[in-house]
């Protein structure tokens, strides 16, 4: 919606100093009206194809930003896949246990 707004204020004050310049064009033969209007109708269409090039950088900026931030994993997330790969902490620490008790009872032994 915004963007609409950025469009349609932008097409406004082109057209607006266009009213204002046409005020003179009694004075013009059609030959020199058909060339204003033609030269005025070109510039209303390269300043709007500007006007959304440079939105659509913008956007475009924004998007990537949105994305990678919607992408990052919370430290939560990070804790859960590690536990996902590694394998649950505790689960661990109950296996080296037992390992380092049979260990040690066969050094004993």
């Amino acid at each position: 919606m915004f963007k609409f707004f950025v469009i349609a204020l932008f097409t406004y004050l082109i057209l607006s100093d266009l009213i204002v310049a046409s005020a003179y064009l009694d004075n013009l033969n059609p030959s020199e009206l058909i060339i204003f209007m033609l030269d005025n109708a070109f510039s209303l269409l390269w300043k709007i194809a500007l006007l959304y090039a440079v939105i659509a950088a913008i956007d475009f900026v924004y998007q990537r930003y949105k994305f990678k931030k919607e992408m990052m994993m919370t430290k939560q997330e990070v804790k859960e896949e590690m536990k996902q790969l590694e394998g649950d902490p505790t689960v661990k620490g109950r296996i080296r246990k037992h390992a380092n008790a049979g260990s040690s009872a066969k050094n004993d032994g």
